[in-house]
């Protein structure tokens, strides 16, 4: 796992990261993983991390994947749509 960008929006209380994943002989990583591996990563807990979208190209063994890693649970609740927690499973 590769750190591409990393950005912060104070106003937001989150953190976007993007990451480069390498999975050439595999599928494409599952979000429960990679929010899992991005904890481990930043060193957060899993539960204020939602990943946004895994893009890959076909073909290709390398996936990028955009997280929002928040600071505080009520803003995240307030600012994910019902659509990203079902996602989520929740």
């Amino acid at each position: 796992m590769k750190l591409i960008k990393e950005k912060n929006y104070p106003l937001l209380s989150r953190k976007e990261v993007v990451y480069e994943v390498e999975h050439v002989n595999s599928a494409t990583p599952k979000n429960e993983d990679m929010k899992n591996k991005v904890a481990q990563t930043t060193k957060e807990k899993p539960e204020l991390i939602v990943i946004k979208n895994i893009n890959t190209t076909y073909g290709v063994g390398f996936s990028q994947v955009t997280a929002y890693i928040y600071t505080d649970e009520k803003v995240m609740k307030d600012l994910e749509s019902k659509k990203e927690k079902k996602k989520d499973g929740k």
